[in-house]
Order: C-alpha cells, then structure tokens, then sequence
C-alpha cells in the first residue's frame, strides 16, 4: 500500500505581521496557518496570545477561528467569550463580528463557536 505524503502545514512560512497600527486580522489556531498568503494575517496559537494581539493592536478587520487549541488549553469559544465582552466595554459595535469565520474542524466546537457568534450578532442588532 502506498501512502500519500501529508503536508505540514506548520512548516510553511509564516508571514511578517503587520506593524501596530496598520489594518490587521487574526488567525488563531494551535497547528495550521491561513490558507492564503495575506500579509495582514496575525498568527496566534493560542487564547492569551489573541487576547494580547487584540489589547496591543485593537480590533482586527477580521478573523479566523479554530474551536480546539490543544488538550487542556482554553478553546475558541473562551476567546469569542472574552472577544465580545472587550467590544462591549470599547464601545465597538458587535456588527463587527461579522468579519470572523470559523476554520475548525472540530465538529460541534465548530457549531458551538458559530452559534455563539450568531447569538451575539442577533443580540446586538
């Protein structure tokens, strides 16, 4: 039996974020990169790191969420939690929320994540 070789999406090369200031959007998961080469990507791996990303750069265009962030670490959902309740007390319009997708392929945590999200975009209208 011959096996196809899988690629590592962690070896591809990461991008240069962009400086602080500048248009960015936010990518968080524990393995893989975006699927495309956009320079304003900021990759992080995990909650506290997407919760630093957002207090030093503010709210990103746009984002990416994975659901599952390894064995024990906080999920995507913890961090759409926390997202929406920063937005609530900058004054940022929960529309906003528009702008992120979620990647995961953990099947309810995908459902989970967007249902959440939808929840709050119908509570904020």
């Amino acid at each position: 039996m011959k096996l196809k070789p899988t690629i590592d999406m962690s070896k591809r090369r990461r991008p240069i974020a962009p400086p602080i200031g500048a248009p960015w959007s936010l990518f968080l998961d524990d393995e893989r990169m975006p699927r495309d080469d956009d320079p304003n990507w900021v990759i992080v791996r995990n909650v506290d790191a997407a919760i630093s990303e957002i207090k030093a750069r503010g709210m990103p265009q746009r984002g990416s969420l994975d659901f599952d962030l390894g064995y024990g670490q906080k999920t995507g959902l913890d961090f759409a939690v926390w997202l929406v309740e920063w937005m609530k007390a900058n004054g940022i319009d929960l529309w906003e929320l528009m702008n992120f997708t979620v990647h995961s392929q953990h099947s309810s945590g995908r459902i989970e994540l967007q249902r959440y999200l939808g929840d709050q975009l119908r509570a904020g209208s």
